[in-house]
């Protein structure tokens, strides 16, 4: 389950999100599970955030930071992850079914059994 402090303050907006993990910087954020379906996260600070099986159906993820982000598993049908940031980050598993991936960096990331089918 994801750290209802967490989550809430996600829910506050990207910009008072980014400032927290800007002075939280050690604190791994937990989202793991969270229903962000359709969710803007346009350059959110999700660097090795724990987002296992997380709810991302058609989230806005333009440009967000997920570095070494834990993904296993998570559902990224239809999200938008154009530029994002994905190095060295954990997709096993995920469902990347029709995302869109232009210009996403994915280097050494693990896509592993991850479901990429019509991602573009």
């Amino acid at each position: 389950m994801a750290n209802p402090e967490h989550l809430a303050k996600l829910q506050e907006g990207i910009e008072a999100w980014n400032r927290w993990r800007d002075e939280n910087f050690t604190e791994q954020p937990d989202l793991r599970y969270a229903d962000l379906r359709y969710a803007h996260l346009q350059g959110a600070h999700l660097q090795g955030a724990h987002l296992h099986r997380a709810h991302l159906q058609g989230a806005h993820l333009h440009r967000a930071h997920l570095h070494r982000a834990h993904l296993q598993g998570a559902d990224l049908q239809d999200a938008h992850l154009r530029y994002a940031d994905l190095q060295d980050a954990d997709l096993i598993g995920a469902d990347l079914h029709r995302a869109k991936l232009q210009g996403a960096d994915l280097q050494d990331a693990d896509l592993q059994d991850a479901d990429l089918q019509d991602a573009d």
